[in-house]
């Protein structure tokens, strides 16, 4: 119910995190459910959990709730809660992509139309970049550090950005 957001953690599971009801799934490539935890979080149901990302080498979730308040959750193999950090960099958060290259977080923001690069607590932006992309969603980046895509969901469209 009203998915928002999915990561693959190895060849064989994914996980993904359900908006209204505060849930981050693990899944089987088959679908089978094999964990699930609910956040406990406040505020409107429709600004609950918007992305997922996943660190595989120190085996970490980085989850988004969208806003009021804006936070970055951290949570290990166990889907256990380990960090929770406000985030005040930007309006709301709607996509989240971990680059296990520089170590660092891609944070999307559809009402700020900005992507920022953080440190993993998103305490630190380094760097941001205006988008001029509708309702953007998700983020996530090539792995050779290429190219940048983006999805929207009002138009359905995916918009690919070049990197230097």
């Amino acid at each position: 119910d009203d998915l928002e957001g999915i990561t693959v953690i190895d060849t064989t599971r994914f996980a993904v995190v359900l908006e209204r009801n505060r849930e981050v799934v693990i899944l089987d490539t088959s679908g089978t459910e094999l964990k699930r935890t609910k956040l406990e979080l406040n505020g409107e149901l429709n600004s609950g959990l918007e992305g997922i990302t996943y660190d595989s080498e120190q085996k970490k979730f980085y989850v988004l709730n969208e806003k009021d308040p804006i936070l970055l959750i951290t949570l290990d193999e166990n889907l256990t809660e380990i960090n929770r950090d406000t985030l005040s960099f930007s309006k709301d958060a709607s996509g989240i992509y971990f680059n296990s290259a520089d170590n660092i977080l891609w944070i999307l923001s559809d009402e700020s139309q900005m992507i920022y690069k953080t440190n993993l607590s998103g305490s630190e932006v380094y760097e941001k970049y205006r988008i001029n992309v509708k309702q953007p969603e998700g983020i996530t980046v090539k792995k050779d550090g290429t190219k940048l895509y983006i999805i929207s969901d009002i138009n359905g469209s995916l918009y690919v950005f070049n990197l230097e």
